[in-house]
């Protein structure tokens, strides 16, 4: 799994579904110096359904990303692999 693709989980994680532009703006939002573009985050979003970790739905015309309950247990494992690191 890729840098991108925890990211992607952790935007996701415990929020209710968000639409491509909504997850683009959050990013934006933390001014990472080299920010993914527009059409890799969507080709991420894609994969990461192809593996089960985010579902897809639409609403309003708007196709919507949310996590899966397998993407919740990926980003949890996540957390407590790193809450186990000490820092020096």
């Amino acid at each position: 799994m890729s840098k991108i693709d925890i990211f992607l989980l952790a935007t996701l994680f415990g929020k209710n579904r968000l639409s491509l532009s909504t997850i683009v703006q959050r990013i934006q939002f933390m001014k990472i110096t080299q920010p993914p573009s527009r059409i890799t985050i969507y080709q991420r979003l894609h994969t990461l359904k192809g593996n089960e970790l985010v579902n897809i739905s639409w609403e309003e015309g708007k196709k919507l990303y949310e996590i899966s309950p397998q993407g919740m247990l990926v980003i949890t494992e996540f957390k407590e692999q790193l809450s186990g690191l000490k820092l020096v």
